[in-house]
């Protein structure tokens, strides 16, 4: 793995990555390492998304969302949560499309279930990050 510049959006930044590479997948990024340990690479897109769509719930999906307009839907709670103590550290949100990002920090996503937990969080997709290529 590896942290590119010029990632932008979750939507451009799979441009970023070099030839032979792609933009990583949420199951990749957690094999690799990221289940276990911090990669120290705060803020990488990863190809996966947690609410693909306006007034769509919260589910992981092993994808990039399929939007980044920055749209509004309903308010709801992101749905994260500590991976040491199973604290619920949730924010309520208003974003169509919520992807996620790598992070210096362990959170469980959607359930607060062990097999979600990984160093990364939820975001809105069109927010601007570096991203985290795999090949």
């Amino acid at each position: 793995m590896a942290l590119c510049n010029g990632g932008g959006t979750q939507c451009t930044a799979p441009a970023a990555c070099a030839p032979g590479w792609h933009m990583c997948l949420g199951s990749e990024y957690l094999a690799r390492g990221g289940s276990t340990q911090s990669l120290g690479a705060y803020g990488g897109w990863l190809a996966a998304c947690v609410r693909n769509g306006p007034d769509a719930g919260l589910a992981y999906l092993d994808h990039a969302c399929e939007g980044c307009d920055g749209g509004t839907s309903g308010s709801i709670m992101d749905g994260t949560f500590s991976c040491q103590t199973g604290q619920d550290l949730s924010n309520q949100v208003s974003d169509s499309y919520l992807g996620l990002v790598s992070l210096a920090a362990c959170h469980r996503l959607v359930t607060n279930d062990p097999s979600m937990a990984g160093y990364w969080t939820v975001t809105s997709s069109n927010l601007s990050y570096l991203v985290l290529c795999c090949r």
